[in-house]
């Protein structure tokens, strides 16, 4: 007998195969280790044909191109994780391997399942079992589940007054889902009841043909909990430097130094080192570490704190920069998020500059957050979806920003772009671009001959997933004269209020097109933020340049600026940091298992929000994850009723605000979240004890409309997005926080579907990983 330790005898598998990728589940499902199946299909296998050695093990190199094994947790009992195998044409998914074993069973002896008579290959029908009536067991013997569920009589030929029969089903004649409304109760959900606001708006467009319309999403609390503070982050934004770290975007910094002690560059070392500006002396540099910011100041930033930190009115903890250190991608640890930072503003440096902030430092000596850092820069998300416009086929989706890799780029900002074919040094930024607009487009929303759309509300539809885009709309510039716009190609005017105020010390600037038109990009060619000229100096000042630490209070009358002597003389390079993104995306593709998960050929990974994109589980002690280590983190039956009263007209009577809360100290970006909200409401532990109140009374509050207070759409020509303040919604729901439980425990059990039962239609929200 072979050891237990001897290594398993690889079978190759037939390399003809009938799977389906599209018919891969997209939301509320993992994937799941497919050896077991290897494994035990080759047991079987080898047994079968009588070739199996006593006590050697045998397994398939793999199972057959197009299928997966996927698992769910049960809803009740989150530590048992259902386990099915996708794949199949007909989108039946197998439960376990020996209802697999005939379908395999005939790629791997022919090739082909012409004659395959496996539940997959019969449209789900279960083999019946003989029944005493005299029909030979040749027969194929059954109810049709049509017949038990519906008054109407059954479609299969009658053989005698009590027994039915029906043919094996070939894959050219799968039975249709019966028609039925597009009610509620039928309504593409997540795991938590939310619709999928994207099929909604396709479906609304198919009817009309034309459509032009806000989104609202009144079915989702993330969304609703976020109306009243979402116009103003966004409206600070705008106002704020481009050297100012954003909330949810990835940063380096230290941590522990005083506030004597500013970070200076060492020009003959050429890396970082510690000035102490009371003692005047250089001292070891701490270690560079990566993390998300979580909390931003609630004092104004100037230029003059990229140096050394302005006398502030507060403590670091509401004057500084709350960081949580990056924890693992594809890893369930997440150990290191519970170091949190608070640090000044020069204590940081954009994760752009990596490479040269982190020079002088072998890789194997960079602390392990950076590597987890640099794993998510080929992945992006988009932020705050607030307008649908289409004409059938085609449609857009118009939002206010998108985190691409470290970075969150709102319209307003100007942003450099990578170098193009055409571009006279591929290793030099030259074209930059202010956005006007961040688009979603949906194209061929009428092609449906992909199986991977299967809507069950229409007997016709054979289904395709949407074919998606993102692109970047805006005014474009560049630095090389030959490629400008215009007969004289003369340089912008600096002067000039359409040349944004970040370009000013980079050189000359020519119009890239038409200043009347928009200029077009795909995300993949930002770059990242265009930071200013005196920015992008101070953080490679020496210490020759450093400043003092100012002695007591500053005068009322101190100016903001920096003191000439303090700015470094050398001039900056606009391209500092574009080898360091073109390496940090190709590591990213290398080390990001997300970003062919579905896809071989995909190099960007697609998230739905940013807790999504970097793989919080929790920020600031709220859990943003809808599942925790197999547990559920929020209480959706009452969210759910908690809403429920809000659109009856309860809760409409005045409720006291959150203190000390502001739009900086925001914790969710609805649609695009940083934090998807982990809390129900104070709304929501008044529910129970309203309901009854609730039931039959009509709100006597006022009644927002869902199109009032929705910013106009820009047209294609239009320079800049105009916010306009959105209506104060009346009732107020406070966030609370829910209990997390950690248990990790894992089962193999089998599923709690019943055998006779008609499998439950899969949740198919609309998934943008593959687009």
């Amino acid at each position: 007998m072979a050891p237990s330790g001897a290594p398993k005898e690889l079978i190759k598998i037939n390399p003809a195969s009938d799977g389906v990728r599209s018919n891969w589940p997209e939301r509320g499902f993992s994937r799941e280790d497919a050896s077991i199946y290897q494994d035990k299909l080759a047991d079987k296998w080898m047994k079968e044909k009588g070739e199996a050695i006593n006590g050697r093990k045998y397994s398939f190199d793999r199972i057959p191109a197009g299928y997966m094994l996927f698992g769910k947790r049960r809803q009740n009992d989150p530590n048992h994780i259902d386990r099915y195998l996708y794949g199949h044409p007909s989108g039946y998914r197998f439960r376990s391997v020996e209802e697999f074993y005939d379908h395999f069973k005939c790629l791997m002896e022919t090739g082909s399942t012409a004659n395959c008579t496996c539940i997959g290959c019969r449209g789900g029908k279960k083999r019946s079992k003989p029944k005493p009536s005299g029909i030979r067991p040749s027969q194929n013997i059954g109810r049709p589940r049509a017949a038990a569920k519906q008054s109407k009589p059954p479609t299969s030929v009658v053989l005698s007054s009590t027994v039915q029969t029906e043919t094996p089903l070939r894959h050219n004649n799968y039975p249709r889902n019966e028609p039925r409304s597009t009610t509620p109760d039928h309504e593409r959900v997540d795991e938590e009841g939310t619709p999928d606001v994207y099929r909604q708006l396709v479906a609304k467009l198919s009817d009309r043909l034309v459509l032009d319309i806000p989104i609202d999403e009144p079915k989702s609390f993330d969304w609703q909990i976020n109306r009243k503070n979402i116009h103003d982050f966004f409206e600070d934004l705008s106002t704020q430097p481009a050297f100012q770290p954003r909330l949810g975007e990835l940063v380096l910094f230290v941590r522990g130094l005083t506030t004597d002690q500013v970070i200076t560059f060492d020009k003959t070392k050429r890396s970082f080192v510690v000035w102490d500006t009371a003692q005047e002396v250089l001292l070891e540099m701490p270690q560079w570490e990566a993390g998300v910011i979580t909390e931003v100041p609630q004092e104004t930033i100037t230029v003059a704190d990229l140096v050394i930190e302005q006398h502030k009115q507060h403590q670091i903890n509401y004057s500084g920069f709350r960081i949580e250190p990056m924890s693992p991608i594809n890893s369930e640890d997440k150990h290191w998020s519970k170091r949190v930072a608070q640090v000044r503003l020069d204590q940081i440096r954009p994760l752009v500059l990596y490479r040269d902030v982190l020079k002088g430092i072998r890789p194997p000596d960079w602390h392990p957050t950076i590597g987890h850092a640099l794993t998510t820069m080929s992945s992006f998300s988009l932020c705050e979806r607030y307008h649908f416009k289409g004409h059938w086929p085609d449609a857009v989706v118009f939002c206010r920003g998108i985190f691409v890799g470290a970075e969150l780029l709102t319209v307003g900002d100007t942003i450099r772009l990578m170098p193009g074919a055409v571009a006279s040094d591929p290793q030099q930024v030259w074209d930059v671009m202010k956005i006007t607009a961040i688009k979603l487009r949906m194209i061929h929303l009428d092609a449906r001959d992909n199986p991977d759309y299967n809507d069950p509300t229409k007997t016709n539809d054979t289904g395709r997933e949407y074919d998606c885009c993102v692109h970047i709309d805006g005014i474009g510039f560049t630095r090389d004269r030959s490629r400008a716009w215009g007969m004289g190609k003369l340089p912008i005017n600096e002067h000039n209020e359409i040349l944004p105020a970040n370009l000013k010390g980079y050189g000359n600037w020519y119009h890239l097109h038409d200043p009347k038109k928009r200029w077009k990009v795909p995300f993949s060619k930002i770059l990242g933020r265009c930071f200013e000229e005196v920015a992008m100096k101070l953080w490679f000042s020496s210490a020759e340049n450093a400043p003092k630490h100012s002695q007591g209070f500053s005068a009322i009358n101190a100016p903001e600026g920096v003191p000439d002597s303090v700015i470094p003389a050398e001039a900056v390079d606009i391209s500092k940091g574009l080898k360091d993104m073109v390496s940090a995306r190709n590591f990213s593709r290398q080390r990001d298992t997300r970003i062919k998960a579905y896809r071989e050929d995909k190099t960007w990974y697609w998230a739905d929000h940013r807790a999504e994109q970097l793989q919080l589980q929790e920020v600031k002690g709220q859990a943003l994850a809808a599942f925790v280590h197999g547990r559920p983190t929020r209480d959706i039956q009452a969210w759910r009723r908690a809403m429920a009263i809000r659109e009856k007209g309860a809760g409409h009577r005045a409720k006291p605000e959150i203190t000390g809360y502001d739009a900086n100290r925001l914790s969710n970006l609805s649609g695009g979240s940083l934090l998807a909200a982990s809390a129900v409401g104070a709304a929501v532990g008044e529910a129970d004890a309203e309901a009854a109140a609730a039931e039959g009374t009509e709100g006597t509050g006022e009644e927002t409309s869902p199109s009032e207070g929705v910013e106009e759409v820009p047209a294609d020509n239009a320079m800049d997005l105009d916010l306009e303040p959105k209506q104060e919604e009346t009732a107020v729901i406070d966030p609370n926080q829910i209990q997390i439980s950690s248990d990790k425990e894992n089962s193999e059990m089998e599923s709690e579907e019943e055998e006779e039962e008609e499998e439950e239609e899969e949740e198919d929200a609309f998934g943008l990983q593959d687009s």
